[in-house]
């Protein structure tokens, strides 16, 4: 029988928990390496589904997709050559608004995404809780509560991903991202301009590449310098940015962070409740009074003399019972060796030196 391949990458933030449930669906089947050319750890597996052979690839953790960094380039370049089918995005339910960043990013760049809500347990802890359906409305994706220790969410995982994987393209990142009518006008403007697209684009939203332009992205902006200054989009951009900058009196940087950043906290108002009730973990607790104003100093003093009376006192008996422990060693190497310059050595110079 012929298996229909299938290309899944996983992407996530550092300690988002994108590993477990790569590692829950791939089990024995992953392979490790690194990345071509960088020392940056790399990890496939393959897994069997329905007539369909899926190959998973976890990508590096990454807090964003905006090229500064060697794992925001090397997970965005990724993703732009090797063109998943699937994308599916590991996210910290616990640490939604922080997580929620690189969802906008990859949103915004017209890939197909599932979301997987991870580190359900911790959230709970913390009094958080998620409409998951209200969540998939809002982001106009797939959301999947998972939790890979328990099982839960995988399989699913793999289902959505071929149901995904055979739909249709999404409608290429327009309308994704509500970036206001200023933005979206210069955006406009700038894509007016394109007449050719850098071969490495090339399929990529238009959208998308002039919002990068507009963020000064020194990658793509030196691509569109080499091909497309004849036809004025450096001149283009600038004059955007101007316009921007002097609208907001802010860079288009700072603008489009912000944009994306209340857009987040826009989805989480509406699809997460978060428990008011005073939750104490032990761990509050105890800083509560180790960080108190009163009893702080206190307890200080009260460590410093605990390991003073200690170094001084409380060791007696260990350093007592050290000396016997050797003496009674140079006891029984003094009477196996005969008199003489050997046993001076070994008795005085290396187990008593070490009394």
């Amino acid at each position: 029988m012929i298996l229909k391949k299938i290309k899944v990458a996983i992407a996530g933030n550092p300690n988002s928990g994108k590993t477990p449930p790569f590692n829950a669906i791939t089990g024995a089947r992953q392979h490790t390496g690194n990345w071509p050319g960088v020392t940056v750890e790399k990890k496939e597996g393959t897994v069997r589904l329905d007539g369909h052979e899926i190959h998973m690839v976890d990508l590096p953790g990454t807090y964003s997709l905006t090229a500064y960094s060697l794992e925001e380039r090397l997970v965005r370049n990724l993703i732009i050559e090797s063109k998943p089918d699937v994308l599916v995005n590991v996210v910290d339910l616990s640490n939604l608004d922080r997580n929620l960043y690189l969802t906008v990013q990859l949103l915004e760049m017209g890939v197909k995404v599932i979301i997987a809500l991870n580190m359900m347990d911790v959230a709970q802890r913390r009094g958080i809780k998620v409409d998951e359906n209200e969540h998939s409305e809002l982001l106009k994706v797939r959301v999947i509560l998972t939790n890979a220790k328990k099982g839960i969410g995988t399989k699913e995982i793999l289902n959505q991903a071929i149901a995904l994987a055979k739909a249709p393209v999404p409608l290429n990142g327009r309308g994704m991202i509500p970036y206001g009518a200023e933005v979206e006008v210069e955006c406009a403007k700038i894509e007016e301009k394109f007449d050719i697209i850098p071969k490495d684009y090339d399929g990529l939203p238009n959208q998308w590449l002039a919002v990068k332009l507009l963020e000064n992205d020194k990658e793509i902006t030196k691509a569109f310098s080499d091909k497309s200054a004849k036809n004025g989009v450096p001149q283009q951009v600038q004059e955007s940015r101007n316009r921007i900058d002097g609208s907001f009196g802010d860079t288009p940087e700072i603008v489009l962070t912000n944009t994306r950043y209340t857009f987040i906290s826009k989805i989480i108002k509406q699809s997460v409740q978060i428990d008011k009730s005073d939750r104490v973990t032990v761990s509050e607790s105890i800083d509560k009074v180790l960080t108190h104003r009163l009893f702080e100093p206190m307890i200080l003093l009260a460590a410093l003399y605990l390991v003073y009376m200690f170094t001084f006192q409380g060791s007696e008996p260990l350093v007592n019972s050290v000396e016997g422990l050797f003496s009674w060693i140079g006891g029984l190497v003094g009477e196996a060796l005969s008199a003489g310059s050997l046993q001076s050595l070994v008795v005085s110079g290396i187990i008593h030196n070490n009394d």
